[in-house]
């Protein structure tokens, strides 16, 4: 099965790198980073904060966990 990608947009940051998204139709799911992600944010102190737009991509077992998969340009 595909994963669904959709914008969202971090309304909160976590020690642990996950976030809480704000999807389009305002529901709330947790994400953590990909992992080349990851490894950017571990050197640049954590490249996404709050307000930062983001692609998700959900998997069609857990709707309400997904992967960072890129941040968006402002």
């Amino acid at each position: 099965m595909a994963a669904t990608e959709l914008l969202g947009t971090i309304i909160a940051a976590y020690p642990n790198a996950t976030y809480t998204v704000r999807l389009a139709d305002e529901s709330h799911i947790s994400a953590s980073l990909h992992g080349k992600l990851r490894v950017l944010a571990a050197f640049t102190r954590g490249r996404l904060h709050v307000g930062d737009t983001v692609i998700i991509s959900l998997s069609p077992f857990a709707q309400k966990r997904g992967i960072i998969l890129k941040r968006q340009p402002p």
